[in-house]
């Protein structure tokens, strides 16, 4: 059968060193195409505090949960409590609703006052020195008027207030950065990625903040600093004339175009275009893709081009690790890596993360850094977990 969705080693290397080159401008200058924001919160082991309140917004599910040290370690002491934005399609959702969900969430764990809070804020965002974010723009259907350019911690802080408790101060980090956070409870490495592989995609780093031109000279920063990178915004080479045609078809042409070609949310657009007579429905995601490639009762061309689809999707996952593995490897020795991966499509669809792993092996010996030793692990509650950190560090 055609081998239209396949890589060659060659074309992968092309991708990882692309992908490096983007993220080097990004840690150059603001609003690049691979944007390289910037997350203030220190790698540190020197915790404030021995419990953290963190409240987790995903799309539109929130959790909220109090956290506790024990040791070098972290657990859930009570919650998580849950809930879902009542978010209707095409309708804004009020700014006091919105806060309200959240707040009615930390009150229930009844905390006493005086806990740091950390927030996990999964849509986009720019860090603040002080550990709040500004809105830049909601995604995923959710728009609550009145927020965009204001600080997301702030109004949730004040909503709080306003209530019969006080928090102490709040770190907004989003959750790539909050995976890249939780890696930090294991044991030690030379470099810690966060990578996001779902409905959407994304990866953070630690990275040596002399070799971030875009910091502001009066920032007294040293050492390492996260950066979420969003990377879902990446153009890489060697796509298709599939993946061109999901893109401008989408709802932000020439946008996320790295996400488009990797991620749930799109994959089942891509097959749809390659057979656009068949009964598939393009919205089943990652889910339907994977049906049609491992759950069919006989092979067929179909079957088989959801295999690749889902083929190249991880190997060029593997390629954008390989790209920032090279990138770090540049800026200090570099042994031991560890990548702490979250989402379905990563480690519910089959042979998905061996695949990464084998692949992105083979870069690293293409790229002459085969003696970086990397794992990659799935982290329970990381997103709490990691903001739970972040919290308690700044």
């Amino acid at each position: 059968m055609e081998m239209m969705f396949a890589l060659s080693t060659n074309q992968l290397v092309d991708i990882a060193y692309a992908l490096r080159d983007r993220v080097q401008q990004g840690l150059r200058k603001d609003d690049q195409e691979v944007r390289c924001l910037l997350t203030y919160v220190p790698a540190s082991e020197d915790w404030k505090s021995t419990r953290a309140i963190v409240v987790d917004l995903g799309g539109t599910n929130v959790r909220a949960a109090i956290l506790r040290t024990e040791g070098s370690q972290l657990v859930i002491d009570q919650g998580p409590n849950e809930s879902v934005l009542p978010i209707q399609r095409g309708m804004p959702l009020a700014k006091e609703t919105f806060l309200d969900v959240q707040a009615n969430l930390i009150r229930d764990l009844k905390p006493e006052s005086g806990l740091p809070l950390g927030y996990c804020f999964s849509y986009p965002t720019r860090s603040t020195f002080n550990g709040d974010a500004k809105l830049l723009n909601w995604t995923k259907e959710v728009f609550v008027p009145d927020t965009v350019g204001h600080h997301v911690g702030r109004m949730l802080l004040d909503r709080i207030t306003a209530t019969d408790f006080e928090c102490k101060n709040v770190v907004v980090i989003n959750d790539t950065i909050a995976s890249l956070f939780a890696s930090l409870t294991m044991n030690p490495v030379d470099a810690h990625i966060g990578l996001i592989v779902g409905t959407g995609t994304n990866v953070a780093m630690f990275i040596d903040s002399s070799k971030v031109m875009k910091l502001p000279a009066d920032l007294p920063w040293r050492g390492d600093i996260p950066v979420n990178l969003e990377s879902g915004n990446f153009i890489p080479p060697h796509l298709t004339e599939y993946d061109q045609s999901v893109d401008e078809g989408s709802e932000n042409p020439g946008h996320q175009v790295f996400e488009k070609a990797v991620s749930g949310a799109y994959l089942g657009r891509i097959l749809k275009t390659v057979f656009p007579q068949s009964n598939f429905d393009p919205d089943s995601g990652s889910r339907g893709v994977v049906q049609l490639a491992y759950n069919t009762s006989e092979s067929s061309l179909e079957s088989e081009i959801a295999r690749q689809i889902l083929k190249r999707s991880a190997k060029l996952v593997a390629a954008s690790l390989a790209g920032i593995l090279h990138l770090i490897a540049s800026t200090k020795p570099l042994k031991t890596a560890r990548i702490v991966a979250e989402g379905s499509l990563f480690w519910k669809a089959p042979g998905y993360s061996i695949e990464v792993e084998r692949t992105l092996n083979s870069l690293l010996s293409e790229m002459e850094i085969p003696s970086i030793r990397v794992e990659i692990n799935r982290v329970a509650n990381a997103n709490l977990i990691g903001s739970a950190i972040a919290a308690l560090v700044k």
